[in-house]
């Protein structure tokens, strides 16, 4: 391929790429808002994701110290 044809198909991409970046930010921008001010669904889809990770870092958290304390008690 030829070395123009690379770059203009990498700005094309970088290009969608900011589009879609720009749309999520003000989509996810309304949200907030909309949450702030208490008119958002209190519990929906993300905050059962954000929920599911924070419970799973949670549990690493206690493994990891629950190991660190076997490991200085081993000692």
């Amino acid at each position: 391929m030829d070395t123009l044809t690379i770059v203009l198909a990498m700005v094309g991409a970088a290009a969608v790429l900011l589009v879609a970046a720009i749309v999520a930010d003000r989509y996810l921008g309304r949200r907030m808002e909309r949450r702030l001010s208490g008119e958002a669904p209190k519990s929906d889809a993300a905050d059962a994701v954000i929920q599911l990770l924070d419970r799973t870092r949670d549990m690493m958290r206690q493994t990891l110290d629950s190991a660190g304390k076997e490991k200085d008690s081993s000692s």
